[in-house]
C-alpha cells in the first residue's frame, strides 16, 4: 500500500511472506545425519520517499521474522565447504537510509546507511568435546546472527570535471560481524573502511560510437582487513580451543581499462 502525499513525497507499507527451499549444496555440505529444512520469512516494511530535481531521499524500516533460517556457522566440513544450519527462530530488525544530492550538473553525491539488529532467539551452541567424544550443548539465549554486521554504509562522490573527464570516489564501511552465532568477540571480524578512486576519460571518435579509458586505485588508504573467515571450536583437556582461518583482502592496488563501443 502506498500513498503519494503530494508530488515528490510518498509513504508506503508492505507485508509479505516468502518460502525458500534449501539449495543442493545445503544438503551435500551438511554434516552427516543433519536435517536441512526450508526457510520461511515474514517481512514487514514501511518507508518514506522524497524526490526533487536536486535531491532524493528515502527511509525504510523493516522487520524480517524467520523460521528455520539457514545461516552460516563459521564451520567447514571435511572437504572445506562452509556449513549452513537451520536456526528455529531468528529476525532482522533495522532501518535503511538512502540519499542523493545533485547540487549542479557536474557534481553528484550518493549515500546509504543501514543500522540493524540481526538476532537468533534462544540459540544453543553445540561444541565437540574431544575428551568424551560427545558434543556439549551450551544455551546462550539471544545471540547475533553470523556474518550480519549491524552497521553498513557506503557513499559515492562523482565529479564531471570536463565533458570528457570524470572523477569518482567510492567509500564503504562494514561494522563488526560474528564468524559464528555465539556473539563471542574472539570469533568475529573487525570493522573495516575501504576507499576507491577512479578517473575516466570518454571520447566519441568518428570510427566508433565511444571510447572510454579509466584508471582506478582500490583500497586507497591501504586498509588491512578480512571479509570472510571460518572457525572450528572444541574442548580438549577441558579447555575451550579453536582452529580458524581468515581471508585477507588486497592492500592498495591499481588497474586500468579501455572500453570501445560500436
Amino acid at each position: 500500500m502506498s500513498w503519494t502525499i503530494h508530488p515528490g513525497n510518498k509513504v508506503y507499507l508492505s507485508y509479505s511472506i516468502a518460502h525458500r527451499e534449501p539449495r543442493r549444496a545445503n544438503f551435500t555440505d551438511a554434516a552427516p545425519g543433519m536435517e536441512v529444512k526450508p526457510e520461511t520469512l515474514r517481512d514487514l516494511e514501511t518507508g518514506y520517499q522524497f524526490q526533487s530535481d536536486k535531491a532524493t531521499a528515502g527511509l525504510t524500516l523493516y522487520w524480517m521474522d524467520y523460521t528455520d533460517q539457514l545461516v552460516l556457522t563459521g564451520q567447514i566440513n571435511d572437504v572445506g565447504s562452509a556449513v549452513m544450519v537451520n536456526v528455529p527462530s531468528s529476525y532482522r530488525l533495522g532501518s535503511e537510509l538512502m540519499a542523493s544530492l545533485i547540487p549542479s550538473s557536474r557534481i553528484r553525491l550518493d549515500l546509504t546507511l543501514t543500522l540493524s539488529k540481526n538476532k537468533i532467539r534462544d540459540f544453543t551452541e553445540r561444541v565437540d568435546d574431544w575428551d568424551t567424544g560427545v558434543q556439549r550443548e551450551i544455551s546462550l539465549g539471544t545471540t547475533d546472527l553470523s556474518f550480519s554486521p549491524s552497521v553498513l554504509s557506503a557513499g559515492r562522490f562523482s565529479w564531471l570535471i570536463t565533458k570528457s573527464f570524470t572523477l569518482s570516489l567510492d567509500t564503504h564501511y562494514v561494522g563488526r560481524q560474528s564468524i559464528d552465532n555465539t556473539s563471542d568477540m574472539l570469533r568475529s571480524l573487525d570493522p573495516y573502511w575501504v576507499n576507491n578512486v577512479m578517473l575516466s576519460w570518454t571520447a566519441h571518435p568518428s570510427w566508433c560510437r565511444e571510447v572510454s579509458l579509466f584508471g582506478q586505485v582500490n583500497n586507497l588508504l591501504n586498509e588491512q582487513y578480512e571479509t570472510n573467515a571460518w572457525v572450528y571450536s572444541y574442548f580438549y583437556g577441558d579447555q575451550r580451543l579453536k582452529t580458524d582461518g581468515y581471508f585477507p583482502q588486497a592492500g592498495i592496488h591499481f588497474f586500468a581499462g579501455v572500453t570501445i563501443g560500436f
